[in-house]
């Protein structure tokens, strides 16, 4: 379980995430569809700061 929040900041920065709606439709709701390569990415992200 993480110890702290994954910044949003980080998330936009992240090539991977160019067309993921969770950037590109500010203030959506969820849920938010990833591709496995974001999926993929977005857990190694969650993992690192755990």
């Amino acid at each position: 379980m993480p110890t702290g929040p994954l910044p949003a900041h980080t998330v936009r920065a992240d090539p991977t995430f160019a067309t993921a709606t969770i950037v590109t439709v500010p203030g959506g709701r969820n849920p938010h569809r990833l591709s496995a390569a974001q999926c993929d990415r977005l857990t190694s992200m969650i993992d690192a700061i755990g």
